[in-house]
């Protein structure tokens, strides 16, 4: 493992941002991630009930977005669709479904299932920490509900 360390420090939603504040300029910029929708059997992020959709990106601080249109559940649904960007040591998450102002098409979901970002290279600093600014997150989005590890950043929209 890289022993640089990286600091999260920010998730937002609309955008969701998880923003990792890096020690020694450490940026998500260059590097692979890879980005996983997933249904976890209770709040254990460790057992995966699901994975709907996964896909390795390449974070890029001269691309906004690094992803569009990220399928939470198939690409042949259209009413769970992401845009993802990685920006330095932030990573913005903007809900951009065609239902977006139905009101039951929310972001929210009534079990554990979310986001779960991994660096799968080993290439990135070790995360040691994250912070989420509740100022930019949505009605009712639980800052608590996004947890890591020294590799994974995980964002339950369980609410």
């Amino acid at each position: 493992m890289n022993l640089k360390k990286i600091l999260v420090s920010s998730v937002l939603l609309a955008g969701i941002a998880v923003s990792p504040h890096a020690l020694a300029a450490q940026s998500f910029d260059g590097h692979t991630v890879n980005v996983a929708f997933e249904y976890w059997d209770s709040n254990d992020l460790s057992n995966v009930l699901a994975r709907t959709t996964q896909k390795d990106v390449l974070a890029s601080d001269w691309a906004y977005h690094d992803e569009k249109d990220f399928d939470a559940f198939s690409s042949e649904l259209d009413f769970s669709d992401w845009d993802i960007d990685f920006h330095q040591n932030r990573i913005e998450l903007v809900y951009v479904s065609i239902q977006a102002d139905h009101p039951h098409y929310e972001y929210q979901h009534p079990w554990p299932a979310g986001f779960h970002f991994q660096d799968i290279h080993n290439s990135l600093p070790e995360i040691i920490n994250v912070f989420v600014n509740s100022a930019v997150a949505p009605f009712g989005f639980d800052p608590d509900l996004v947890t890591f590890d020294a590799d994974n950043i995980y964002v339950n929209l369980n609410g």
